[in-house]
């Protein structure tokens, strides 16, 4: 009902559930995600954020505070223990938190939550208590500068527990931006900042197995869809220059490149090149019908190694043709 409706006032509508936990939310928190666009090539473009990496995910154990272990105002009674005790088996209650797992869902009434709910707790030294408001607040990944003292605990807990979390939020939000705050780079004042190079690297690494390339994973790594006029020089690795097309995004940190990585239709990436130099030059560079203000980025590259046994499906995140990231994104 609420996509049909969204759909008749002009929007191309599309869903997904996402886990919390799958992006760095110490927290099992799914939520159904709805993103509407009027523009259909922003609609088509839109992709939901990748999940993070397991390194970077987030459990219990990250953030209970161990001064709330001693905060008597959180602990249950001995009373209300022993009744969730009478029913635990055919009630399934008390629910106690893995510290070494992302905890169930938070909710609104945690402040007066009770063990004969199914709202997540935790056991210290062999007894229940609640989260703390700060702890709860950590749980929905809200910083600790997150000012909540100005309303009272009741309302705390009220607020964070209705709360999408932040940090999810954060990576909808980062790939909702490269669909509609990606503007066209101005090669005219690209070069008045950079009238020679933009990159200049003297230091050409050699032509090597992969096993014995020293890379550096944090460099940034440019990947772009190459035209089949293209291509053959890219598959034979002799391929010298790149030029852009018209349009280049203005978010790509230009004097931050250091590898290319060519896109080979239907196949994906394999080869990894070294950027030697960076500069604003034109498609037609040198011949008679050049036109001078026919600008595009050019990039001097040399093939260094092959970086995947086979090549790797990805997708290109800005206009469908670009990608702008680091070494170690591509090899996770």
């Amino acid at each position: 009902m609420i996509i049909s409706e969204f759909k008749e006032a002009g929007y191309h509508v599309m869903h997904k559930l996402l886990n919390a936990s799958d992006y760095g939310v110490p927290q099992k928190r799914e939520r159904v995600i709805i993103m509407g666009f009027r523009d259909i090539e922003d609609y088509k473009n839109f992709r939901y954020p990748s999940r993070v990496r397991a390194d970077e995910r987030k459990v219990l154990r990250d953030v209970i505070i161990e001064d709330e272990n001693h905060n008597e105002s959180l602990f249950f009674s001995e009373r209300a223990v022993a009744g969730m005790m009478a029913v635990r088996e055919k009630m399934n209650k008390g629910r106690a938190m893995s510290l070494d797992e992302p905890c169930n869902t938070v909710s609104a009434h945690l402040a007066k939550v009770s063990l004969n709910s199914t709202d997540p707790v935790y056991m210290f030294e062999g007894r229940f208590r609640r989260f703390s408001a700060r702890e709860a607040a950590r749980i929905q990944s809200f910083p600790d500068n997150f000012k909540l003292d100005s309303v009272s605990q009741g309302r705390q807990y009220k607020a964070i527990g209705n709360a999408v979390p932040p940090v999810m939020m954060w990576h909808i939000i980062k790939s909702l931006q490269k669909v509609l705050v990606i503007h066209q780079l101005d090669f005219a004042s690209v070069l008045a900042q950079y009238p020679d190079n933009i990159v200049q690297q003297d230091l050409v690494p050699q032509v090597q197995p992969v096993e014995e390339f020293k890379y550096d994973k944090t460099k940034n790594v440019l990947i772009s869809f190459v035209k089949s006029d293209n291509m053959e020089q890219y598959l034979d690795r002799s391929a010298k220059i790149y030029y852009t097309g018209k349009r280049f995004p203005a978010t790509v940190a230009l004097n931050k490149l250091y590898y290319f990585m060519p896109y080979i239709k239907g196949k994906g990436i394999k080869d990894l090149y070294f950027i030697k130099i960076a500069r604003v030059g034109t498609r037609k560079e040198g011949q008679p019908d050049e036109d001078p203000k026919d600008f595009r980025l050019v990039f001097e590259i040399k093939y260094v190694c092959q970086l995947f046994e086979d090549y790797k499906p990805i997708s290109l995140e800005i206009w469908h043709t670009i990608t702008d990231t680091t070494l170690e994104s591509v090899l996770k």
